[in-house]
């Protein structure tokens, strides 16, 4: 990192190769103040230089969002808070007392209900996120060891999910809590699942495959090969791809389209990577690494932190329902 402060000369943020954002260039008036004290004889005074305010990651217009991130480890969901000037405000154990060691995956179905899963528990909980409770513990009829990333069909309240590492695909209705196992053939050690806004069925293997399925019996329709080990799953509506995390950066592939299917491994995007990814509906992805949520834009590539200091970052989803995301806001911590 040290030496990529030292190349830097101008006045915007820089990202270093680890992907955090630092801000080691001087604002112009004071580069100039310092070219001049080298250039002038060393017995002319001259005037203390103000402190200069450090430059701050560029906010995309519109109003502020809303975001809950689920805390692995910690029995939570925390909750983020942009406001409309891009200053992220992070309350962790918003959502608190969750089963065993904590939730994994987090989504929101078409009535603005959330839905976590619970691994070790074997779990699907539902919660009012404005009341702060836990309105359902258990919604499935059917123990699901080890369950892990949940997708919502856009064409139902259906809520589909996978078994971490293993072979089995759950489709359950969160309103009877009926629940349907599937072992889909060929497929193994699964990570990572989500829906096409159309309807459209995906799941990653951390073997480095992604697999199209149908949803009546969960066959394998179509695969294709990443190279990396996808484990959190996205569809972006603004560009009709697939992302997965875990690739060393995110695996990008086409889908085609609903009157022409495919599945196409494209490319890595390396800005960042991490766990628990969510697409906006912008052109963003929302990434969690670590205790952090990033986004990239990708339009640009560029990638700025969301926010910081959450504990045992998982996984992310936005405060709407499936199709209508907030504006979004990149900002760091005020």
């Amino acid at each position: 990192m040290l030496a990529a402060r030292a190349r830097c000369y101008g006045c915007a943020t820089h990202r270093d190769h680890a992907g955090e954002d630092w801000f080691g260039c001087l604002a112009a008036p004071a580069r100039a103040l310092a070219l001049l004290a080298l250039l002038l004889p060393s017995w002319l005074p001259l005037a203390p230089l103000a402190p200069q305010p450090l430059a701050l990651a560029q906010s995309v217009p519109g109003a502020g969002a809303v975001y809950y991130v689920t805390e692995r480890f910690d029995r939570g969901i925390a909750r983020v808070n942009v406001d409309a000037a891009g200053h992220a405000t992070v309350i962790n154990d918003y959502i608190s007392v969750l089963p065993a060691s904590g939730p994994d995956s987090v989504i929101f179905d078409h009535h603005g209900r959330m839905l976590v899963s619970n691994p070790e528990a074997g779990t699907l909980s539902e919660i009012d996120p404005n009341a702060r409770t836990i309105t359902r513990p258990t919604i499935s009829t059917t123990p699901l060891p080890f369950l892990a990333d949940l997708a919502l069909d856009p064409r139902s309240d259906t809520v589909w999910v996978i078994r971490w590492s293993g072979n089995t695909v759950a489709r359950v209705d969160p309103a009877s809590g009926a629940t349907t196992l599937f072992q889909p053939s060929g497929i193994s050690n699964l990570g990572g699942i989500a829906f096409s806004t159309s309807g459209r069925l995906f799941v990653g293997s951390h073997s480095g495959d992604v697999f199209g399925l149908d949803t009546t019996a969960a066959h394998v329709l179509r695969s294709a090969h990443t190279g990396g080990s996808p484990d959190g799953m996205t569809f972006d509506p603004s560009s009709g791809h697939l992302f997965t995390s875990s690739c060393g950066g995110l695996c990008e592939l086409a889908v085609g389209t609903d009157a022409a299917p495919a599945l196409t491994f494209l490319r890595v995007d390396h800005g960042t990577d991490g766990d628990g990814i969510a697409a906006d509906g912008q052109g963003h992805i929302l990434v969690t690494s670590g205790t952090s949520v990033n986004c990239l834009t990708l339009a640009t590539g560029a990638v700025a932190t969301v926010a910081s200091g959450i504990k045992s970052a998982d996984d992310v989803a936005t405060a709407s329902r499936l199709g209508q995301p907030p504006t979004p806001t990149m900002a760091v911590m005020s």
